[in-house]
């Protein structure tokens, strides 16, 4: 958690100061893993975990910058992580796999789902209320399989339930408490309702639990469409819940191939902050990350990763938006370059220490630190 009183002055100050300081060998001995595509950190921060367009993971230390172990787990492009706890993540993948594993003997996986999805997986979430894990993929279908009494030696869950959507499912978050479900939705066209091509679908008190989407069974959960962009947009290719899941943090192309950063509050579905990206490299899915006290975002730019703020002294999100106001542009706290020469794909904070690490399309691994002058 974030540091309170005087202590969290001097934390923010520091986001003034970040700076490129290395990239990780990724050298396994088994050629280029090609583009980096996801980061994440485990609950602790201690480990970090990178997966690859050639299915590879790899598992680095974010103080020493090393290279701890990588290992080939899927037969298609991995494309998102998710840590159960501090041992044990998922990873997702275009072999339309969700595979567990545990950091601390990866000789192979816990197990594998190879039943949830017929197309790619493109988000796995877990929530810790419910021990349940959820997966959406480019099926329009959104999974939910319980991990409770999981065992570390062998388990292999099967999907509680599955949630089919009536068109395509691009991205999904859940919140912290398990009661709110977004989904990127992209629709075949725009429509009377809406000028857009895409949305977000937000389902309230959705209830998480061993029975399944146990509000969407019952027909007890609250349902709404947020579609307020800065643009006529055509598709959501990022999209995560933050400070205590009651804003949506996103990004979004247009129909020309433009890319957009987008806050919305999730009980207004009002657009509070948006801003031009750079779209490039196009055609590949950049994601953004939070700060663990929610007021910094950290975004792929290019070559470059930029620190966003909602105002120039880094308030929280209510401070610094009167409900009056109409959608602001963030404010640009730096833009850090990195001296590597490949697009920057993806970006996150660390939940406990002042570290931002990143992965670019080369396949490259780096992290980013509070200079010392």
């Amino acid at each position: 958690s974030a540091p309170g009183g005087g202590r969290l002055e001097r934390h923010l100050s520091l986001y003034r100061r970040l700076a490129f300081v290395d990239n990780v060998s990724n050298d396994d001995g088994r050629g280029s893993p090609r583009s980096t595509f996801n980061v994440e950190f485990s609950l602790s921060g201690n480990y970090l975990v990178a997966v690859m367009e050639d299915g590879r993971f790899q598992v680095h230390d974010p103080i020493s910058h090393r290279l701890v172990h990588s290992v080939q787990a899927h037969t298609d492009c991995a494309n998102c992580i998710c840590f159960i706890d501090d041992d044990v993540f998922a990873t997702g993948s275009d072999d339309a796999s969700v595979r567990l594993w545990d950091v601390r003997s990866l000789r192979g996986p816990l197990s594998v789902q190879n039943n949830l999805h017929v197309s790619w997986i493109k988000s796995v979430h877990y929530d810790s209320r419910s021990q349940c894990l959820l997966s959406s993929g480019y099926d329009q279908r959104v999974s939910l399989w319980s991990l409770s009494g999981r065992s570390q030696e062998s388990d292999n869950p099967l999907p509680t339930s599955t949630y089919m959507a009536d068109m395509w499912v691009s991205r999904a978050a859940v919140s912290s408490d398990g009661d709110i479900i977004c989904l990127g939705m992209d629709a075949p066209g725009e429509t009377a309702a809406s000028p857009n091509y895409c949305f977000v679908r937000v389902f309230r008190d959705v209830r998480l639990g061993e029975s399944g989407l146990e509000g969407i069974s019952d027909g007890t959960y609250r349902q709404h469409d947020i579609d307020a962009w800065p643009d006529k947009m055509d598709c959501v290719l990022s999209l995560c819940l933050f400070n205590g899941g009651s804003h949506i943090l996103s990004r979004v192309s247009t129909l020309r191939g433009e890319e957009y950063l987008c806050v919305h509050s999730v009980d207004t579905g009002k657009l509070l902050y948006s801003t031009v990206e750079s779209s490039f490299p196009p055609g590949i899915i950049k994601e953004p990350g939070v700060s663990m006290e929610n007021r910094v975002i950290c975004s792929p730019y290019a070559k470059r990763i930029r620190l966003l703020a909602f105002d120039a002294s880094i308030s929280s999100l209510e401070d610094a938006h009167s409900d009056g106001e109409g959608a602001s542009e963030p404010t640009t706290l730096m833009t850090v370059a990195t001296p590597l020469l490949s697009y920057v794909l993806t970006c996150r904070f660390s939940p406990t220490q002042m570290i931002v690490a990143g992965g670019d399309k080369a396949g490259n691994v780096f992290f980013v630190q509070p200079k010392v002058s």
